[in-house]
């Protein structure tokens, strides 16, 4: 019996001239305009985590290097806890910071 393959949702097609293209999204054509207004709007959006200072405020990032040793021993533990290694070191700095 032949193998049955699902068909992508979506299909990347290369550049669409939308002024030229007539292309549809909900009953109505989409023009370069349009889609320039909506490609710098989402552009201006924060992405990833929430943020953990203010709304709409990018949260500070901290980097530091680690032993391999200890960035294993981060990883099973966040595993086990089943949250994130940034998670578990949040928490840590929250721990360290509350003690006097």
């Amino acid at each position: 019996m032949a193998k049955k393959t699902k068909k992508p949702l979506y299909v990347s097609g290369g550049y669409i001239d939308l002024d030229k293209t007539k292309v549809l999204h909900k009953g109505k054509r989409i023009t370069e305009a349009q889609a320039e207004k909506v490609a710098v709007e989402t552009s201006k959006r924060l992405r990833g985590r929430p943020s953990l200072s203010k709304r709409n405020e990018e949260s500070p990032i901290i980097q530091f290097r680690i032993a391999k040793t200890k960035k294993r021993a981060i990883a099973k533990k966040a595993k086990s806890q089943n949250i994130s290694e940034s998670e578990l070191l949040r928490r840590a700095v929250d721990l360290v910071l509350a003690s006097k």
